[in-house]
């Protein structure tokens, strides 16, 4: 029997499903609909883009890291020369190329589990950059005159620019792949849940949020006036501040017919009609 909700595989005398903890009623249990896995599909693109940055992250642990002499040192040279368990650490963007890689071919077999191949992901593609952390900051320790950090990105090489392409890839395709993989297996609430990540962040940030306020000149008159009848203020003669925050008026909302009848700044004014 499976899960009418996410395809998972359970026991007959399952209750609830331990994928997505979907009740299971004895219409279920009846159901032959739930007899064979719902075939779901994960999106493809995703995938693919997923795929192409491991590939990126592997084949750069092969190419120039630094660039020292006529060909460089590239990843493999590095793990020789370490001493100790630096060479582990060294090693572990190419351990996150490949576990990533063989993690979405069982991904692909078995998209209802998608939470749990998530969180391996998450940790393969976490691993190098704290690798790097770690890796700098001991440098800096054993070398009494500092490293410069513009110097060590003065030296990065093809490789190692690949390498931090791929990383990149890898953190930002899956975390797509797993927002679209939640909405197809219906899991709102870990949907809701999910914050926005640091590039997205800094996307948001440069692409500037919506302007979600009213515009000018656009309310209806009855719906000024309900507003007008909650705001109890006196509204002075040739007002240049908001009766409510004090706020001056922006030279786009001064007077304006909401900003006029209710004594409001536009941001106030939003607030009030909101609620109407």
């Amino acid at each position: 029997m499976y899960c009418s909700k996410c395809g998972n595989k359970l026991e007959d005398n399952s209750r609830f499903c331990d994928n997505c903890g979907e009740k299971i009623s004895e219409t279920d249990r009846t159901n032959k609909s739930v007899e064979y896995a719902p075939e779901i599909k994960l999106p493809n693109t995703f995938y693919s883009l997923i795929q192409v940055s491991c590939i990126i992250t592997i084949i750069s642990f092969f190419m120039p890291w630094l660039k020292e002499g006529s060909l460089g040192i590239n990843g493999y040279d590095l793990m020789s020369l370490a001493p100790g368990w630096y060479g582990i650490l060294v090693i572990t963007p190419l351990i996150a190329g490949i576990g990533v890689s063989i993690i979405l071919i069982l991904l692909y077999k078995e998209p209802n589990k998608l939470k749990s191949f998530f969180s391996m992901i998450e940790m393969l593609g976490t691993a190098p950059i704290i690798a790097v952390a770690i890796l700098y900051f001991k440098l800096n320790m054993n070398d009494s005159s500092g490293i410069d950090l513009k110097e060590i990105v003065g030296s990065i090489g093809i490789g190692g620019w690949g390498t931090i392409i791929g990383l990149i890839g890898i953190n930002l395709f899956t975390a797509r792949l797993y927002k679209e993989g939640l909405k197809i297996l219906g899991f709102q609430k870990e949907l809701d849940a999910i914050e926005p990540g640091l590039i997205e962040q800094i996307a948001e940030g440069i692409k500037g949020k919506p302007d979600t306020r009213v515009t000018p000149g656009q309310v209806a008159d009855n719906d000024i006036q309900l507003i007008r009848d909650k705001v109890k203020q006196v509204i002075p003669e040739n007002a240049n501040r908001c009766v409510i925050c004090d706020e001056k008026y922006s030279s786009d909302w001064k007077n304006t017919k909401e900003q006029k009848q209710t004594g409001l700044c536009r941001d106030c004014f939003t607030s009030y009609y909101n609620r109407i």
